[in-house]
């Protein structure tokens, strides 16, 4: 496989453009747990020291945030801008490429008055990999790819009467061809579990609903693999029969 499921961590790394991907950072999500009264001190500063960590082991030249990168759907707070602030200040020295989430509204606005360094595109294509969020349809040159790697449904897996953060790698699905006049056949899905560990996620037949990849059965989820942050193989998503959610 040219990409990496970097053991242990909810990130991918793309060998071949030596590029670190994560999902659904959320930030600003411990701010909206503290006023509930759960509070998480140094939410953002574990995200950036994960991030920074990874990059130094990977040698990567650079990070692909696939979306949600904060957690407010409309202009952040005050605490929420400064907490990306500090975010993208403490990793301005790689480069980093945004591709935009649908609570990410007005990112490129931020990141501008922000003065940091970071592309924002609604889809990032290389040689064989594309990355998307996932709350939106991919291009036809996507799906020409060999990988089409998505976050967006926070996928997880019961085991052992809690959920945990999981990969899913799915293959294409029979409704394919009533979306996209060509595709490539033999292209993979890989589904992000998401990198804020404050988000565990949604039993995968729940993310579904809300990635039209799946729900559109565009790729076939009843018959994708499912991998451990281990990357220890759990069987496929049929597999598993209980349907419920801990996160939505």
């Amino acid at each position: 496989m040219d990409l990496e499921f970097i053991t242990d961590h909810p990130a991918i790394f793309i060998k071949k453009e030596r590029l670190i991907a994560v999902g659904d950072l959320h930030i600003g999500r411990d701010l909206v747990l503290g006023k509930s009264g759960v509070h998480m001190p140094n939410a953002t500063e574990r995200l950036i020291q994960s991030i920074l960590l990874l990059s130094r082991e990977r040698k990567a030249t650079g990070i692909v945030l696939m979306g949600d990168v904060k957690e407010s759907l409309a202009y952040p707070s005050r605490e929420e801008y400064e907490e990306l602030s500090r975010f993208f200040y403490e990793l301005r020295k790689l480069q980093i490429t945004i591709t935009k989430g649908n609570h990410d509204p007005r990112i490129e606005e931020i990141v501008k008055r922000l003065d940091a360094s970071v592309s924002v595109v609604k889809e990032l294509l290389l040689e064989d990999v594309a990355l998307m969020h996932g709350h939106a349809m991919p291009s036809g040159e996507a799906m020409m790819k060999k990988y089409l790697v998505t976050a967006h449904s926070h996928p997880a897996i019961m085991m052992n009467g809690t959920y945990e953060k999981a990969w899913a790698v799915a293959g294409i699905g029979k409704n394919a061809r009533k979306f996209y006049e060509k595709y490539n056949r033999r292209i993979k899905l890989v589904i992000t579990p998401a990198f804020n560990e404050l988000i565990t996620g949604s039993d995968l037949s729940t993310g579904a609903k809300f990635a039209p990849l799946l729900r559109n059965n565009i790729f076939d989820l009843k018959k994708a693999k499912i991998y451990s942050l281990a990357k220890k193989p759990l069987g496929k998503v049929e597999d598993y029969t209980e349907i419920k959610s801990d996160w939505a």
